[in-house]
């Protein structure tokens, strides 16, 4: 379907077919078909497909009519991944349980926000500058932190794997600095899998701690400790 429509595309439209045109006609088919498919099957990941395919229309959209917002990029990228993520918290509420599709349909939106979110917070704080300094190091492993207790929260990983390769490489990155080079990596792997460990061993119990101290009307929203 996707090539025969391009096909009339250049045989009746004419012109070239450029990428950004490329982008909005086939992130809108796949808007429609997802659409269609959800409606029929209500399969969980079709929700995702097809906000992704929202986000790159919209992104696709907003180049083609405002060449300035090239620089913008990271911002609507992270726009677009909070409002993913507020529906897939809106899906989570519906089923603190976690025994419904809409757990399901919660979990993969989940994947598909959190690398919109983490890589534009991220590559916000230059972190692959060659001139990244100690202070945005401590930030990005600080921020992860944040992430890691967030994760715990709503009870969802997404958030706190995303940012696992921007820590691993500040980790490299501040071990490098101060003599270890060439062990930075490992060094800063065996750190950041040591917490893993950690926290998934104790992940139930950390969970039952935090959300005793939350808000009811964040208690509301979330799954059951």
């Amino acid at each position: 379907m996707f090539l025969e429509l391009l096909l009339i595309w250049r045989l009746y439209l004419g012109g070239d077919i450029t990428s950004e045109k490329m982008l909005i006609l086939a992130s809108t088919v796949t808007v429609l078909s997802t659409y269609i498919h959800w409606r029929r099957f209500r399969v969980p990941i079709t929700m995702a497909v097809g906000m992704a395919a929202t986000t790159v229309l919209i992104v696709s959209l907003s180049l083609s009519l405002f060449e300035n917002l090239e620089h913008y990029l990271a911002l609507i990228l992270f726009f677009m991944g909070l409002v993913v993520f507020f529906i897939a918290m809106y899906w989570d509420s519906r089923d603190k349980k976690r025994i419904t599709n809409d757990a399901d349909i919660a979990f993969w939106l989940h994947l598909l926000a959190s690398p919109l979110i983490i890589h534009s917070i991220f590559l916000g704080l230059n972190i692959f500058d060659n001139e990244i300094g100690l202070v945005s190091i401590i930030t990005i492993v600080v921020s992860y932190i944040f992430l890691s207790i967030f994760s715990l929260v709503i009870d969802r990983r997404a958030l706190m794997v995303s940012s696992l390769l921007y820590v691993l490489y500040s980790l490299n990155r501040l071990f490098t600095e101060y003599g270890f080079e060439g062990y930075g990596l490992a060094m800063g792997g065996v750190i950041i899998g040591f917490g893993l460990l950690f926290l998934t061993a104790f992940w139930a119990r950390a969970r039952g701690n935090l959300v005793k101290i939350m808000p009811e009307i964040i208690k509301d929203k979330i799954p059951q400790a």
